[in-house]
């Protein structure tokens, strides 16, 4: 929680060291002991759990990062500006 004395900066850091503990859970070692994953300690089962943290916590950052971008630039660029050929360009 942000209080209203907290910086941006304070609460962005905080975020990250919050998503980093939370990578760290996720790797395959943590989840066979914890018991939620069962299998061998192969190479593919590895690659598959990262893969899917990868698609459930960076796919959706990278997205917010290009929307961010995409508003930033729409706000600046003004009302008649051509939103869709920039959303297309960020890309």
């Amino acid at each position: 929680m942000v209080r209203k004395t907290d910086s941006v900066a304070f609460s962005v850091v905080a975020d990250a060291v919050g998503v980093m503990a939370a990578l760290s859970l996720l790797s395959p070692p943590q989840l066979r002991q914890a018991g939620l994953l069962a299998g061998d300690d192969s190479a593919e089962t590895a690659v598959n759990v990262l893969h899917q943290v990868a698609r459930a916590l960076v796919a959706p950052a990278l997205r917010s990062l290009a929307a961010d971008l995409w508003r930033l630039k729409a706000a600046r660029a003004g009302p008649k500006a051509p939103l869709n050929a920039m959303w297309w360009n960020l890309l």
